[in-house]
């Protein structure tokens, strides 16, 4: 597009007069950006870099597959097993640079074609530069591409540089390449910001602009707080809500090494209204274990609430299991060991089916007109298994105890049942 802005336009004139890529930037992005990779067939070797092929010794290979010294060109390959007689690698590379007080990140791609019988051929191309004021505005300037999700591969090499529209959902000019060049340049703002070289698995584009933008960023920086700062890419906003706790971190010399788990954990303390500004809570010698017990505790309560939200809605099939099922309710039986009574509303149907961990609540089983289902319990009153019987058969259909599994009772439970049979025939 057009430049229509003062700032477009000056970056669009500034961008012209940019210096190209020099060899010495060249060559270092031919040389790191890709591994050697020397392709073992049948009998022989392809060497991706010079083109040739060889014969290895009988049995070389064999101890050491994973590497070998090309004997024509002498560079170290990483082998890989393929039949291939052609290749072509794609790889961004960044270098970091200043310019008339600009932070520029110029982005190339860098394109290897390798085929059998001729020496590898790279070609680098400009893709995107990213032009950022000391205030921590940007501009892109880029190349086309088609519409695909797959940036990578279809920047077209042929269209101009020009002024790029971007928005958050924007990702193909905010690039985070594997490789950047050492050789850098930074504004004097960065440097006064914090930023010293490291991107900490944010990508540079992200990080100049927060560092220059938002004065929270800097102090995570300069507090070491680099999981933090990852998390503000992303979620600034919680990041704004849990502040005073994280300065009350930094002035504890407490480093949150996993944002995300704090994150969670700061907001288990809120649903408790526990003190999120006492270095008790927000300092947890082991944040794991203090998560996990109180995602325990609240776990217990969402399910509370979701047993009352489907007890609820179960509600209205009370009166028909109490006509299918009533004349089984004063049903009672057992030995010294066990006791059996059936489940007498559906309420029961869902305490059962909590303290037991299986789905006899949820798979609505109070809603099965040939099914009668029995606890078995201990006579301190202790659950141990759940029995369905088929009203048609009388047969056991299954017998579980807690998580579906069987108890050591398990037999002794068959068997009782089975003896009482005729007692719950004359009931039906």
């Amino acid at each position: 597009m057009k430049p229509k802005t003062k700032l477009q336009k000056q970056v669009a004139e500034l961008s012209a007069k940019l210096p190209a890529l020099t060899d010495k930037q060249r060559d270092w992005g031919i040389d790191h950006c890709f591994e050697k990779i020397g392709y073992l067939r049948k009998k022989s070797v392809w060497c991706t870099e010079c083109g040739k092929t060889w014969e290895p010794e009988e049995g070389s290979l064999v101890i050491q597959l994973t590497s070998a010294v090309c004997p024509h060109c002498g560079n170290q390959l990483k082998i890989e097993l393929g039949r291939k007689r052609k290749d072509e690698y794609r790889e961004y590379y960044t270098v970091i640079t200043t310019f008339h007080g600009f932070q520029i990140l110029r982005n190339y791609v860098v394109q290897k074609n390798c085929k059998v019988g001729y020496p590898a051929n790279y070609e680098i191309n400009e893709a995107v530069q990213n032009w950022i004021t000391s205030e921590g505005k940007d501009i892109s300037m880029a190349r086309s591409t088609a519409m695909n999700y797959f940036y990578f591969y279809l920047w077209n090499w042929n269209s101009p540089m020009e002024i790029r529209t971007t928005s958050t959902n924007t990702t193909k000019y905010n690039i985070y390449a594997k490789h950047i060049y050492p050789m850098r340049r930074y504004i004097p703002n960065l440097v006064r910001n914090g930023f010293k070289g490291y991107f900490h698995d944010v990508s540079p584009l992200s990080l100049f602009k927060m560092l220059l933008t938002n004065p929270k960023a800097e102090t995570l920086l300069k507090a070491k707080q680099y999981s933090l700062l990852l998390y503000m890419k992303g979620y600034e906003h919680i990041i704004s809500k849990f502040w005073p706790s994280i300065r009350i971190c930094i002035r504890n010399n407490y480093i949150v090494k996993d944002a995300s788990i704090w994150v969670d954990y700061m907001n288990f303390l809120d649903y408790f209204h526990l003190d999120i500004n006492n270095p008790k809570y927000v300092c947890p010698a082991n944040l794991e274990e203090e998560h996990d017990k109180l995602l325990k505790r609240k776990r217990r309560i969402t399910e509370k609430e979701e047993l009352e939200r489907r007890c609820k809605e179960a509600l209205k099939w009370e009166e028909e299991y109490r006509k299918q099922k009533s004349k089984f309710f004063g049903l009672c039986f057992g030995d010294d060991n066990i006791i059996f009574s059936v489940l007498q509303s559906v309420k029961e149907f869902a305490e059962e089916g909590t303290f037991m961990h299986h789905c006899v609540f949820e798979a609505e089983y109070f809603k099965k007109p040939d099914s009668l289902i029995l606890s078995a319990k201990t006579k301190a009153g202790e659950r141990v298994e759940t029995i369905e019987l088929s009203l048609r058969t009388f047969e056991i259909i299954q017998s579980r105890g807690s998580c579906n599994k069987n108890t050591p009772f398990h037999d002794e439970i068959l068997n009782l049942v089975k003896q009482n049979i005729n007692l719950i025939k004359k009931a039906a």
